[in-house]
């Protein structure tokens, strides 16, 4: 059985704007490069078309523990 710990978006998190296009991992209210994503759909779009950050840090451990290829959905 595996347990995830809960995952805390810190006060006054920038909301991203929703015409752009960001990558996730572990947690999918935050975008890698570090905005609240909460509430955005996922979307298929062109590595071009990605916040360049989020594309960047992609195939990166998001955190410690991170499951790696396992995360890494887009947004």
């Amino acid at each position: 059985m595996t347990v995830l710990a809960p995952f805390l978006i810190a006060e006054g998190r920038t909301k991203a704007d929703p015409d752009e296009n960001h990558l996730y991992c572990c947690n999918e209210n935050v975008s890698l490069c570090g905005l609240d994503i909460t509430d955005t759909g996922e979307q298929d779009f062109d590595d071009e078309d990605c916040c360049p950050i989020c594309r960047d840090l992609s195939g990166l451990p998001c955190r410690p523990g991170c499951r790696g290829s396992e995360g890494g959905e887009v947004l």
